[in-house]
């Protein structure tokens, strides 16, 4: 017929499927490229996509068995339909072999290319055990004689097979020599993860706030019902994204090494970080790995990998992934915004010449004083000069997962049963400071008798030398030998120092006197809350405005809906709270947004701020009896919501009852609206 293209035609076109999204090849060199700098936000994310293209891409290709995400092993038979199209190939990314002794693997086709009936079944016998133990990727391509295309990435995990690239190398990667690794996690065992990182290696929420997945950021302990992203396997950790279509119970999976309260994982310059991981590329997906230095309103955000999934009209219609920084509240000599940088990283040209959703690939960072140097399977692909939050200031990493969300790209996940993988293999950081030392308790208090102090490095051949003084530590000071007895207030101070690195930073803990109670003389149940209104992004200096009204309220809750405004408002909530016995006490406030709880005039948790839900905790010694309490709260707006908790002595964290707070009875219980 005129105008249809020969068999040898639809085979070419079939090639150039194939070439541009299952790619193979051969190791080349790759080429450090400079910096270019970022114009704005936004624009991040339109990197990779080729406008006015994409139209020739359909989704035909629909998997019959196995089912996505299957366990499998031996050989294992696949079928599939893809309508409209007349032919196709699959490939799988494998491990070097006599013919292709290659480090870096090949892309072997396992269906080679053929006419099919696309409105038939069509089936092929996949080698399980000759390819990768772990994630394994089966990648079907498609095409017709009118220049229709399509590619559907078939996720499995290979129990048996060969293993290969998986675990934490033997060798220290390049980009971090002469430092030493002060953290990995091999991933295999199930990491500790929690909301906020309590009692756990990781977050499961950005810290301090903002996640911005379309498929939120989830945990199983977020609330009941809540999606549960993550699983080990192997030497993985397994990152579910799924869609049940109700946005409670949907969701998938971010890790971050910094616990909300500050804590965690932090590194300071020089540095270097590095994961390994693999994920699907389809519409909507958005697999990163990143890091955050942040310095009060400032803060360096390096994307060391962002890959944008997905082919067809809309969509990025690119295997690279890319590289994009941020430098957030700061400014440039010109008084404007500064810029960031970015690059598209070629991932085709580069090593094994495999996309990023073929196989896994290393991707680090190396933050040094001048300079920050990104890598690609040990490759150098990016380097630009340190940003000056970043020089300075500790940063930590994060591992996500994200679906749609504020990057824009539509989510269309509906051929894979709504759902995809991302498999982390391990992460690894390294430093060329000595850690600094960890100081337990981090606050202690004094009763009747000393309190026992501890001090830790995290790299076992270095040194702790300390004073209590609250002089500067040097090499000159005492050297910690066992726990420290303190009977009266101090500070002490402490350095870890190891002979091949660089000094770390200082560590610091003051211990105190347990505080006395007040004696406000004859108390009322409940406590005084002034409320207030106006405009703020941090909470108000309270004691230069004047309450709108003041009523007693049972405890710290806030007024009903019908006597205050939705938005942009504040409270002051001022008593007693009775401590039944020594001993430290933990105080915690979750509110949206700002929050801080002052006893006796002492601030104890700071909340402050503009942020969703988010959690703060900090403890006090405190003698028995009735001690001044203070909670301070704004709503900018959004939503609103303040809870006050306690825990201690007897006490497993809970809301403090109204039971335990009171106020002068000498003050009048409220008094007329001003």
């Amino acid at each position: 017929m005129p105008g249809k293209r020969t068999d040898r035609a639809v085979l070419a076109s079939l090639a150039w499927v194939l070439a541009s999204v299952l790619p193979g090849g051969l190791i080349t060199t790759g080429v450090a490229m400079a910096a270019e700098a970022n114009s704005e936000y936004a624009g991040q994310f339109n990197y990779g996509q080729t406008k006015g293209e994409g139209k020739a891409w359909v989704q035909s290709i629909q998997v019959v068995e196995p089912v996505y995400r299957s366990f499998v092993s031996g050989t294992v038979k696949i079928v599939f339909r893809a309508p409209g199209m007349d032919r196709a190939e699959a490939r799988c990314w494998r491990q070097p072999d006599e013919q292709h002794p290659d480090d870096w693997g090949y892309d072997a086709i396992v269906m080679p290319a053929r006419a099919i009936d696309g409105d038939r079944d069509v089936s092929f016998e996949f080698p399980a055990d000759q390819f990768p133990h772990g994630p394994t990727t089966v990648r079907i391509g498609a095409a017709n004689a009118a220049g229709k295309r399509d590619v559907c990435e078939l996720q499995l995990y290979n129990t048996g097979g060969v293993k290969w690239r998986q675990g934490i190398p033997a060798s220290d990667p390049p980009g971090a020599k002469g430092m030493r690794r002060v953290f990995a996690d091999d991933f295999d065992a199930m990491p500790r993860i929690s909301p906020r990182g309590e009692n756990a290696t990781y977050s499961a929420h950005k810290p301090p706030n903002g996640d911005f997945s379309g498929w939120r950021f989830s945990h199983k302990d977020d609330y009941e019902g809540a999606h549960d992203p993550f699983e080990q396997h192997g030497t993985w950790l397994r990152i579910k994204a799924r869609s049940t279509g109700d946005a409670r119970t949907q969701g998938s999976g971010l890790i971050a090494s910094a616990r909300f309260d500050g804590t965690g994982v932090h590194v300071v310059p020089p540095c270097y970080l590095e994961c390994r991981f693999v994920a699907q590329s389809a519409p909507g997906t958005w697999p990163a790995f990143w890091t955050l230095a942040v310095k009060g309103k400032e803060c360096d955000e390096l994307d060391i990998i962002e890959g944008y999934g997905g082919v067809g009209p809309g969509n990025p219609n690119s295997p690279d992934y890319h590289i994009v920084t941020h430098f957030w509240g700061q400014k440039d000599a010109n008084g404007k915004d500064k810029k960031g940088f970015h690059r598209t990283v070629p991932v085709l040209e580069l090593g094994g010449k495999s996309a990023w959703s073929a196989t896994s690939h290393t991707y680090g960072v190396m933050i040094g004083a001048a300079e920050t140097v990104y890598y690609f399977d040990d490759i150098e692909v990016l380097r630009h000069p340190t940003g000056t939050v970043s020089a300075t200031t500790p940063a930590f990493f994060l591992i996500n997962y994200a679906i749609g969300g504020i990057s824009g790209w539509k989510i269309d996940l509906k051929r894979y049963g709504n759902g995809s993988d991302m498999w982390v293999d391990y992460v690894r950081v390294y430093c060329g400071r000595a850690p600094t030392p960890e100081i337990v308790p981090a606050s202690a208090f004094l009763f009747d008798k000393p309190v026992t102090v501890t001090l830790a490095s995290g790299m076992p051949t270095a040194r702790i030398h300390y004073t209590t003084d609250g002089s500067e530590p040097t090499k000159e000071s005492p050297l910690y030998a066992g726990p420290l007895a303190i009977s009266a207030p101090c500070t002490i101070r402490a350095l870890a120092v190891e002979e091949t690195l660089k000094a770390g930073a200082v560590a610091v803990a003051h211990v105190r006197k347990a505080r006395p109670a007040d004696a406000p003389g004859e108390t009322k149940p409940g406590l005084r809350c002034q409320y207030y209104e106006g405009s703020w992004e941090a909470l108000p200096a309270f004691d230069a405005l004047t309450p709108l009204s003041t009523s007693i309220v049972e405890s710290f809750v806030l007024p009903e809906k019908g006597k205050r405004k939705p938005d942009r408002f504040a409270c002051r909530y001022t008593g007693f709270i009775e401590i039944p016995v020594d001993g430290v006490y933990t105080f915690h406030t979750s509110s949206d947004d700002g929050s801080q709880l002052f006893i006796g005039g002492e601030k104890v948790v700071d909340n402050d701020g503009l942020h969703g839900a988010l959690s703060k905790s900090g403890p006090i010694g405190l003698l028995a009896g009735k001690h001044a309490i203070e909670v301070r709260y704004f709503e900018a707006w959004g939503d609103e919501s303040l809870e006050v908790s306690w825990s201690g002595p007897g006490i497993e964290k809970a809301p403090i009852p109204a039971a335990v707070l009171s106020h002068r009875a000498d003050e009048p219980d409220a008094d007329a609206k001003k």
